[in-house]
């Protein structure tokens, strides 16, 4: 294995959505010219390396854990976190590589870095169609991560211990919580590999954890759950991201309409009139649902945002549009 090559591979981050199926992730390897892929063999139902060696059928043709793809030109390794695959390095080999040549190569890298440079391309979790990338700065990250404990007090209090259900290719993960860190000398609290509504509840008793991360959909699950069950007091505070806003549907008119999927609590009742004369006088005309339709779930994508595209999809077939 040629251990310089290792080193120049991993310069820019690119997390990916473990949700992500076969095109998804050739779509985004290929987009931003990747050259490696950290990955586990699987991660639910998802198998990476079955994924990877379908794009990549050159993997494991070539020593040294190198090879070249047709489909993917710029892609030239593949190392795995936890298994050992034929073809692909393990994540070890790759630790091993380093030498102190290379230590003093990153020093020489660090001096010459700009804090404008890029150091990640985030992808959207494709609520709302293909998943986007935005580059994200060395400012970006650490100003996001640095204000945002300036504002709900990460600096001033004595004990900070987060509970973090949210997955880490997510910038709420990566950077309030990764970021947050290393910047405000947090603790950061992991219930699950991936959500679990009991976890996060055990987890926050246990650890005492004083904040909780997580989308709408996490915490209106976290509140359905029997909370007396378990000692919440620690609890002082929680921040949320990926805010609902359920979805604009086909109009023949003015080209979409408001569409409100309504998901009622369990032995509760309603119905569209109810909710638009709640609406009435509290929101702008226009933003009052044209129409109501009441669902039993929502589509959700892994890291527990609602997959508007979906949503909307089966809304207008219900409506016929």
């Amino acid at each position: 294995m040629d251990r310089t090559f290792v080193f120049e591979l991993l310069s820019l981050q690119v997390p990916l959505n473990p949700s992500y199926q076969v095109k998804e992730v050739e779509f985004t390897i290929l987009k931003v010219q990747c050259k490696a892929v950290v990955c586990p063999t699987s991660f639910k139902t998802q198998r990476f390396c079955e994924m990877l060696r379908e794009i990549c059928p050159e993997i494991g043709t070539t020593q040294g854990g190198k090879f070249k793809s047709s489909r993917l030109p710029y892609l030239e390794m593949v190392i795995v976190t936890d298994s050992r695959q034929p073809g692909m390095l393990h994540v070890d080999d790759v630790m091993q590589a380093g030498e102190s040549r290379h230590h003093k190569e990153l020093m020489d890298l660090q001096s010459k870095l700009s804090f404008d440079d890029p150091i990640n391309i985030q992808f959207t979790s494709g609520t709302t169609g293909n998943p986007k990338g935005a580059v994200l700065s060395h400012h970006n990250i650490v100003n996001n991560a640095y204000f945002l404990g300036l504002r709900v007090g990460y600096g001033w209090r004595p004990r900070v211990r987060v509970c973090v259900p949210v997955p880490f290719y997510h910038c709420f993960g990566s950077v309030l919580g990764g970021m947050s860190m290393a910047v405000h000398g947090i603790t950061l609290v992991f219930p699950s590999t991936a959500y679990n509504s009991c976890a996060n509840l055990e987890a926050i008793q246990s650890e005492k954890c004083n904040f909780v991360y997580g989308t709408p959909t996490m915490f209106t699950d976290l509140l359905s759950q029997d909370l007396q069950k378990y000692d919440l007091s620690s609890v002082e505070a929680g921040v949320m991201g990926g805010s609902p806003c359920v979805v604009g549907v086909k109009d023949w008119r003015l080209g979409e309409q408001v569409c409100a999927c309504i998901k009622l609590k369990e032995g509760q009742s309603s119905s569209a009139e109810e909710i638009r004369a709640f609406c009435k006088g509290q929101i702008s005309h226009f933003k009052i649902p044209h129409y109501v339709l009441f669902v039993d779930s929502y589509p959700l994508t892994v890291s527990g945002k609602i997959k508007k595209n979906i949503l909307k999809e089966t809304m207008e077939k219900k409506l016929g549009l």
